[in-house]
């Protein structure tokens, strides 16, 4: 079976993962600098403009074909959308991508639109849609700032915090944005890797980190838990839509003990490694699935208190002389 992951970027050891399960492994990116490109058994660099994909979908359509990739999957969130619009014409081609459903994908990228679609099912942190409804129901009494964001944002980017009611007034808000308010939860922050088996949409794995630090709205330094309370509310996802293969989900527990789901994207996540050090392997369920396999869920069994960090490493490649 043939793999091809749109948007490697930084991701090298998530390909070198897909590389132990599937028999070769392709990779694209936009900029020939994208060191993941070179851990592939084959690469692409291909220009894309999202305003107007045409060119760059039907440059990947073109390598699916040529290649006879047999899935295709995405590391970034707004290439989610375009997957998605592109389904048939991948299925058309014999190309599989690894994608929930549209409704899903759609909701989890307007973290409003996942906050009304689903507050009635999952314990979500409460999300306002603009400071006229912030002021209605906020109060900045007791040390309560905002989190403020943007509505589809990714990577942390366009994220300030409000603490007094008068802020709306002074900051400066990115007119390219819409934003989106949630009140700061004071407790402690965990990355959640779940994988929803392709035929039963059901999990059958799950990784918990508690977060140590970020960089750009990755988890950068974690230790791996269990909890039997996030695991419960984690769980009533199975009830939003049909989630398919790997997704990556962030959880607060407050200092009262009680969970809250924040955002759900449905893709790999930029911790995962974490979890395969811990012998987690969405590789080796994403390419069993794609066998026909289906999976029974194996929750938990990984070791806890394994302290996790990433780091940085150069990769050189030959230039030309001069």
């Amino acid at each position: 079976m043939n793999l091809l992951i749109l948007s490697v970027g930084r991701r090298c050891e998530i390909v070198d993962y897909f590389k132990q399960e599937f028999d070769r492994v392709l990779a694209v990116d936009i900029t020939e600098y994208a060191p993941a490109l070179y851990h592939a058994d084959s690469y692409f660099v291909l220009k894309k403009d999202l305003e107007a994909p045409l060119d760059y979908m039907e440059g990947v359509l073109k390598i699916c074909e040529r290649e006879k990739v047999t899935a295709i999957l995405t590391l970034i969130d707004p290439e989610l959308l375009l997957l998605d619009q592109y389904r048939q014409r991948f299925l058309d081609i014999g190309t599989i991508p690894i994608l929930s459903e549209a409704k899903v994908i759609r909701n989890t990228y307007d973290k409003y639109s996942f906050y009304c679609e689903n507050r009635e099912i999952l314990n979500l942190v409460a999300t306002y849609d603009s400071p006229e409804e912030v002021l209605e129901k906020h109060s900045f009494d007791n040390n309560s700032p905002l989190i403020i964001k943007p509505i589809c944002g990714s990577g942390s980017v366009g994220i300030n915090t409000i603490h007094y009611a008068n802020e709306f007034k002074t900051l400066k808000f990115n007119r390219k944005y819409h934003y989106i308010y949630q009140p700061f939860i004071f407790g402690k922050e965990y990355g959640i890797d779940l994988y929803f088996d392709m035929n039963t949409k059901r999990i059958v794995s799950i990784f918990m980190k508690e977060k140590i630090s970020l960089r750009a709205g990755e988890t950068d330094k974690a230790v791996s838990v269990f909890s039997d309370d996030i695991w419960r509310e984690v769980k009533k996802m199975e009830s939003c839509g049909r989630f398919s293969g790997p997704v990556d989900v962030d959880v607060f527990v407050k200092n009262d003990g009680t969970v809250y789901l924040n955002e759900v994207n449905p893709r790999i996540g930029g911790g995962y490694p974490m979890a395969h050090a811990c012998g987690i392997n969405f590789m080796k369920l994403t390419a069993g699935n794609l066998r026909g396999e289906t999976h029974s869920p194996q929750i938990g069994g990984y070791p806890e208190g394994v302290k996790m960090m990433k780091y940085s490493q150069v990769l050189s490649l030959n230039g030309r002389e001069s």
